[in-house]
């Protein structure tokens, strides 16, 4: 990911996806500055919503999430939904899931690789909606 943002500095979703790393890592301070440095919009609150939390923020964390659901809700909702995924709220991640399913957001084909929402594998409500979606 470095590589990649060394060679298209601007493109989206580099940031986002080395700040998803230090969250792994444990390293949710990294994480935050990494975020900071998202070039596009949507990403960069995305990104925000997910390393806030995990450093403690929770004010911070809230409001990169509630602008998400205000600005993005009918393009974003997977990426609503991995929120809630780490931040352990279940019922609302599945909400959001549906939500992306029935707007045709192509993110719900991520289901299987993300991390936060790996978290869930197995659920139920998971497995039924994973199948749902192959």
């Amino acid at each position: 990911m470095r590589k990649a943002v060394e060679l298209q500095p601007q493109s989206a979703n580099h940031y986002t996806s080395l700040s998803q790393i230090q969250i792994l890592r444990r390293k949710p301070g990294a994480a935050v500055e990494l975020a900071k440095q998202e070039t596009d919009p949507f990403f960069r609150n995305y990104a925000l919503a997910l390393a806030n939390f995990a450093n403690g923020d929770r004010a911070e964390a809230d409001a990169a999430l509630k602008k998400m659901i205000d600005e993005y809700a009918d393009d974003g909702g997977s990426q609503i939904a991995e929120v809630y995924a780490l931040r352990k709220e279940p019922e609302k991640m599945f909400e959001w899931l549906e939500h992306a399913w029935t707007t045709h957001d192509a993110g719900v084909t991520d289901l299987l690789k993300d991390p936060f929402l790996r978290a869930y594998k197995d659920d139920p409500r998971f497995i039924a909606f994973a199948q749902k979606v192959a």
